[in-house]
């Protein structure tokens, strides 16, 4: 279909169009496998130094429905657009945490950008909810060893 609109003088049939998509796939595909570095085996932290600006802990009788409600809708807001959710301004990534001496928790590592507010504002939205157990502060989540 693409090579189609090149071609203005001729018509394409149904098997020309299939084959330009055949061709035009095998392209994507292989600049897809070209551009990918191959794997080093080297690992790397998805939070700048290893540090995380939050670590909320939630209670333990928390569901995993509740903290995807909590993660969907107080840490972010629905789009504008209906595609999914816009996390809160200050959040530039947040990294879902497992088995921290036993509670789920998740980490939050603020844009570089975002202002004490806005900081604060997460902060607050977070205390405010029911399921929220503590809240840690600039710290490497993996060195949190006892939650108590």
């Amino acid at each position: 279909m693409l090579g189609c609109k090149f071609v203005k003088k001729f018509r394409c049939s149904p098997s020309k169009q299939r084959i330009w998509r055949q061709v035009t796939l095998v392209l994507a595909l292989t600049l897809v496998a070209i551009n990918c570095s191959p794997d080093t085996g080297k690992m790397v932290p998805l939070l700048p130094n290893g540090v995380a600006n939050l670590v909320i802990v939630y209670k333990k009788e928390a569901t995993n429905e509740q903290i995807e409600y909590f993660l969907g809708n107080v840490l972010a807001h629905p789009r504008a657009d209906g595609r999914g959710e816009e996390l809160l301004p200050a959040i530039g990534l947040q990294v879902r945490l497992r088995n921290i001496d036993g509670y789920e928790a998740t980490a939050i590592a603020y844009h570089s950008y975002a202002t004490p507010e806005q900081r604060n504002e997460v902060k607050r939205a977070a205390l405010s909810s029911p399921i929220v157990y503590k809240i840690f502060e600039d710290v490497v989540p993996s060195q949190i060893k006892k939650i108590e």
